[in-house]
């Protein structure tokens, strides 16, 4: 099980307890969202788009799928250091839509100077996490490799937004991350790992944290009638998310239409 893989990655550097999820795109074909929860993953980060010349043509479907089958959903952007990063940004506010309950900071993947300095690449993201924040009301999350950044970005300017580092070889396994920051809040530890309903390869994390943190971390209000019982919810404030279970009296009665 994933779980257990992970498991024994982290054993060697993680000091508390964490919690295992997966980032995918449209190279997981069509994910089958029921299996992925079974199989023990809580959250998962969804590509939205390659910058502006690439929309993820798997987006909505993976972004409706994996919160109505109750996993923590994340959004994130390939971002393209040569575009417009207010442009990126719009695209991906207007991808996402308004957050929920169920919902974690978007994220800018940084990743790809494109033939942009260090001190170009470093300003555009600044504009990226700056304009998603102002519209949001949260700190977008940072995604990179120590690799790229400490070479292509070399800015300390970001470090009070969380950073979910890449990483796959590190001796102990999570210990690199960019030099601007000291610890991460997410860790892409595999690009090879194997998940109930999932055809193929898929990208593993751990969050340092247990599940309850990892809830902390989401953003939104409730929206009734989204199929979802959660944000504090109940069957008197919202009895269509929150149906009550009533036993089945001798005569019968009509449990569905």
């Amino acid at each position: 099980p994933p779980a257990e893989t992970a498991q024994a990655v982290h054993t060697e550097c993680t000091a508390g307890p964490w919690t295992f999820g997966i980032d995918v795109s449209k190279w997981q074909g069509t994910i089958d969202w029921s299996a992925v929860a079974d199989d023990g993953v809580a959250y998962a980060f969804i590509r939205v788009s390659d910058g502006l010349g690439y929309v993820d043509e798997k987006f909505d479907t993976n972004w409706e799928q994996a919160g109505a089958n109750g996993i923590l959903r994340g959004a994130y952007q390939f971002f393209r250091s040569d575009e417009d990063p207010i442009d990126q940004a719009e695209l991906l506010l207007a991808m996402m839509g308004p957050l929920g309950p169920s919902d974690l900071p978007p994220v800018i993947d940084v990743e790809s100077a494109d033939g942009q300095t260090p001190a170009t690449v470093a300003a555009n993201v600044g504009i990226w996490l700056a304009h998603v924040e102002a519209a949001l009301g949260v700190k977008p999350i940072v995604y990179t490799g120590s690799y790229f950044w400490d070479a292509s970005v070399q800015s300390d300017a970001y470090n009070d937004h969380m950073l979910w580092t890449a990483h796959y070889n590190a001796d102990p396994p999570c210990s690199l991350t960019a030099d601007a920051w000291d610890m991460w809040t997410f860790h892409q530890f595999s690009s090879t790992g194997t998940v109930a309903g999932i055809s193929g390869d898929v990208d593993e994390n751990a969050f340092a944290g247990d599940l309850d943190a990892l809830l902390a971390l989401t953003v939104g209000d409730p929206v009734c009638g989204d199929g979802i019982c959660n944000g504090g919810e109940n069957n008197d404030t919202c009895a269509i998310d929150c149906p009550v279970c009533e036993d089945v009296p001798p005569e019968g009665r009509i449990v569905d239409d």
